[in-house]
């Protein structure tokens, strides 16, 4: 559209001294002659002749300017439109990149979001993990403790286990000497049973054996045999039972083989499931999924269209535009071999005429252009409306998003902190339970002791009272000297076994003092941990919470 048309030239010939190969009219014979005129001199003729080259010179030079004019207008139009066309270009592409750009730091801004979510998520796993493991540690400790505890009341009791079973055995050992002689006795009385019935047997299989051999022979009828036909319905039914049971154990196995594979199946439907959206996830973070790669093409195709239904235009309007004003340069060459006559007015007032359309539709055109340019920035305004609307929906979209994800996390914020109190209760509950259970046994230990005490008082009255009947018999038969050395012996055996027992009895309280703080100090820890699990009320959910909201 720049460059410059070569302007058409057009010669016309008149030949002033052939004769005219077809009659004039009258009227047109009559007005060329000019009728009516003076006739004029050769020097007026040639100083009209020269007024009029002048003229025409002038016309020719104007006519010529404004078509150079007119060239150059459209030269410079040409290149304010290849201006505006490249201002065009820039703008689109400087919106393209900003739409591009708007949508990287969309997305980094969710990557960051999703980031800090998930270390806060992995931050408050942690503290979990750390508190469980702390626990675990605790009740490790106290469960050891515990064991450690039971192991020395285990010893302890299996030590007066086996020394009351010892002191029973030593105590009824006649009793089993006893039972060993009557189980003798008895076996030997079986015996003899035994061997007398069998020499009776004997004496009647003999006699037996006599008498069939003076009877006659005697054959059992064949066929009538109770012993093959039951061996024979035994073996059918184990034979059915066998049937069964592998029938059985084949539909189990079928059964279990459906099974594995129907759980194979999910499994790769979950697996491959996740590996589809991952690739997705991945695909579309990266822009190259479908949905985005379709809709930079449609975009590409649409821009390309444009660009192509513009530029047709331009050729289209610029085309017309030459085509209706034309460019075309006439000439006329008028051989003059005679005196010049003066032209007729009529023709020199048409000659004269000369086209200013584009002067007079200046105004015109320039109001279009200015009411285009308006239309223009008004679809660029209401483009920007639906833009912000469009970005309104979005946002109204997230906060909604937003405000259900705050909802549910404080919904199970409240479940987690109910059921946690459920736990604590439960777990109060049981403690309780426990000091109830500790409470009656040592009421029972209580009892049980001032029961031994009232048995070992009422033993040792008896022991005493034995011993001082033993004194007295012995004094009555002993010789003189014995007795006081006897009663030395066993009063020191007394006071050993009495320290003895002391020291023990010392060592039992000790024990029982032990568990009791033991009791206490793993009591101590699991109020300790209850108490750190009621404080902790998940921080960091909530803190994700506040953020999400903001």
């Amino acid at each position: 559209m720049s460059a410059t048309r070569t302007p058409m030239s057009t010669m016309l010939v008149i030949a002033v001294n052939e004769s005219a190969l077809h009659a004039l009219s009258s009227d047109l014979e009559q007005r060329l002659k000019g009728d009516g005129s003076p006739t004029k001199t050769p020097e007026e003729l040639a100083d009209v002749l020269e007024a009029h080259t002048e003229k025409t010179a002038k016309l020719r030079a104007a006519h010529l300017d404004s078509v150079r004019d007119r060239a150059r207008r459209e030269s410079e139009r040409a290149q304010d439109a290849a201006r505006r066309r490249l201002r065009l270009a820039a703008a689109r592409v400087d919106k393209v990149q900003r739409k591009l750009f708007a949508a990287d730091t969309k997305v980094n801004a969710k990557k960051e979001a999703s980031e800090a979510e998930r270390e806060a998520r992995k931050a408050r796993r942690e503290e979990m993990a750390q508190a469980v493991a702390e626990a675990r540690t605790v009740a490790a400790k106290a469960r050891a403790a515990r064991q450690a505890a039971l192991l020395d009341a285990e010893k302890a009791a299996f030590f007066k286990h086996a020394k009351s079973v010892q002191s029973v055995v030593d105590k009824s050992a006649w009793q089993v000497k006893h039972a060993i002689a009557v189980v003798a006795a008895q076996k030997e009385k079986e015996r003899a049973d035994a061997a007398a019935a069998s020499d009776k047997l004997s004496e009647r299989l003999e006699l037996a054996a006599g008498r069939r051999a003076l009877s006659p022979a005697f054959s059992p009828p064949r066929g009538s045999s109770v012993r093959h036909r039951v061996l024979n319905e035994e073996k059918v039914a184990s034979l059915q039972r066998k049937k069964l049971l592998e029938a059985s154990m084949d539909k189990a196995a079928t059964n279990r083989e459906a099974i594995l594979k129907t759980v194979a199946d999910k499994a790769s439907a979950g697996n491959a499931h996740a590996a589809r959206v991952a690739a997705a996830a991945h695909a579309k973070a990266a822009g190259t999924d479908a949905g985005t790669r379709e809709s930079k093409a449609a975009l590409y195709d649409r821009l390309l269209r444009a660009e192509v239904a513009r530029l047709t235009a331009l050729k289209h309007k610029y085309t017309t535009a030459g085509s209706k004003c034309g460019d075309t340069v006439s000439v006329i060459v008028v051989k003059v071999d005679k005196t010049p006559r003066m032209p007729p007015p009529a023709l020199s007032l048409r000659l004269s005429a000369v086209c200013r359309q584009l002067t007079a539709t200046a105004a015109a055109r320039q109001k279009g252009a200015a009411s285009r340019r308006a239309m223009l920035r008004a679809k660029a305004s209401l483009r920007a409306a639906q833009a912000n609307e469009r970005r309104a929906a979005v946002l109204r979209r997230i906060a909604k998003a937003r405000s259900d994800q705050a909802a549910a996390i404080e919904a199970k914020e409240a479940r987690s902190i109910a059921t946690l109190g459920l736990a604590q209760g439960a777990k109060i509950a049981v403690t309780a339970e426990e000091g109830r259970r500790i409470a009656a046994a040592a009421g029972r230990r209580a009892a049980t002791a001032k029961l031994l005490l009232a048995l070992g008082e009422a033993r040792h009255k008896a022991f005493v009272d034995a011993l001082e009947r033993q004194s007295a018999c012995l004094r009555v038969r002993a010789k003189a000297g014995v007795v006081a050395v006897r009663g030395a012996a066993n009063k020191s055996r007394r006071d050993a076994a009495k320290s003895a027992a002391e020291r023990r009895g010392e060592a039992l309280a000790a024990r029982c003092t032990a568990a009791a703080e033991a009791r206490a100090a793993f009591l101590a820890a699991r109020v300790t941990v209850a108490r750190k699990r009621m404080k902790a009320l998940h921080p960091k959910t909530k803190d994700v919470t506040e953020v999400a909201v903001a």
